[in-house]
């Protein structure tokens, strides 16, 4: 089920920010600014347009290629597009510089229609009155953009300009899944786009995260899209098996033990594992040691229980709370501790404490006050033999 729109942008505002501000990822930004078109937005807006930002901002038409007149139409410049075709007439003899002249009122023209009605309405004016023998190839190939020729118009473009030309004049409305399919089709392993923001814009999730090779992106963007349900997680349980996980789990999980063991951010690998249902908190008991947190002090335990309260983690909570009665017990605190083995469900434990006090209790014919949690305290057997006597 899809989340709603706060959920969207909380989780990912958080991210987005946490990339933008964290000066190591910065070149990362780029990723993200992408996802954020594709996947991450919650207006209604076309994506066209903020795609052909993306694209100038980060690959900009390089001012000495030869197709720089077909990448500012494709990507909307008309400002620019309208400069590239002034220079052209410049250029041409008089007799031909009126074939630029009307391409350049198709453009204005263009950039004004609104809807697909008046998309085809105009399409179909100009192609009725085209006159191809008189246009010279360059204004040929801008006719064939405006016109939709998938092939003639973008020969020599690179992905994302060539699917901006379908988006934009090809097949206006295209919806981005069936964008996508067609970028499966016509991409090209030499394409100047990063390779991962290629798969990413292809739809490719999984291949995206996984060329990147960059646990940090892997783990924040993969959370981020199975956070929305962009993407849905591939993990699933055999039966009297381990359970298969998805590859941004995998990734997690070399993430959160690089994240303990320089930045000592416990807190961040306890949040970021409880998303993983199936392994997460096997991953977080191994993570935590044995003993657990065995270094740490008894205020912080109970900070990372506190967390495993908060995110349902029982098996976490049972972990620590067994830590926490054995801290107590050697220090002598045997209320304690039977409180924290109760919490921990530890009868094997709860028994030892409770002969331990029976073996009191027979010598000076007093029984201590350490049973408080009196429903789990009652399943111990000595208890049981205490009472008897």
């Amino acid at each position: 089920m899809k989340k709603n729109k706060q959920v969207i942008e909380d989780v990912i505002w958080e991210y987005n920010t946490l990339c933008h501000s964290y000066s190591p990822k910065a070149h990362l930004t780029k990723v993200w600014d992408l996802v954020l078109i594709l996947y991450f937005s919650t207006q209604n807006d076309s994506y066209i347009d903020p795609l052909s930002d993306w694209l100038n901002q980060y690959y900009p038409v390089d001012p000495a290629s030869p197709t720089k007149l077909y990448q500012f139409i494709v990507r909307g410049d008309w400002t620019m597009a309208l400069d590239e075709l002034n220079t052209l007439k410049e250029q041409e003899a008089e007799r031909d510089q009126w074939a630029v002249e009307k391409v350049m009122e198709e453009i204005e023209r263009w950039s004004q229609v609104e809807g697909i009605d008046k998309w085809t309405e105009w399409r179909e004016q100009v192609s009725s009155g085209l006159d191809r023998s008189q246009l010279t190839p360059v204004l040929l190939r801008v006719y064939a953009i405006l016109l939709g020729d998938e092939e003639g118009g973008c020969e020599g473009l690179g992905l994302l300009d060539r699917l901006l030309a379908i988006g934009r004049f090809s097949r206006p409305g295209i919806p981005l899944i069936e964008l996508q399919s067609v970028g499966q089709r016509i991409y090209e392993t030499t394409d100047p786009l990063d390779k991962t923001c290629a798969y990413l814009l292809m739809g490719l999730l999984d291949d995206g995260l996984s060329y990147s090779n960059d646990l940090w992106l892997e783990t924040h963007l993969g959370h981020a899209f199975i956070s929305v349900d962009v993407k849905l997680a591939q993990t699933f349980q055999l039966s009297n098996v381990q359970a298969i996980v998805d590859p941004v789990y995998l990734s997690m999980n070399e993430y959160v033990k690089t994240i303990v063991a320089k930045e000592d951010m416990w807190q961040e690998a306890i949040i970021y594992l409880s998303t993983c249902k199936e392994n997460g908190q096997d991953w977080m008991i191994k993570l935590l040691g044995d003993p657990p947190l065995n270094e740490k002090k008894v205020e912080f335990i109970k900070e990372i229980l506190a967390i495993a309260y908060e995110y349902q983690l029982n098996d976490v909570q049972r972990v620590l709370h067994n830590a926490l009665g054995k801290r107590q017990e050697g220090m002598g605190d045997r209320h304690q501790a039977v409180i924290e083995y109760t919490r921990a469900q530890n009868v094997d434990a709860l028994n030892r404490l409770s002969l331990v006090e029976l073996n009191d209790y027979l010598d000076k014919g007093k029984l201590n006050d350490v049973v408080t949690l009196r429903e789990s305290w009652l399943k111990t057997k000595s208890y049981y033999q205490c009472n008897m006597k």
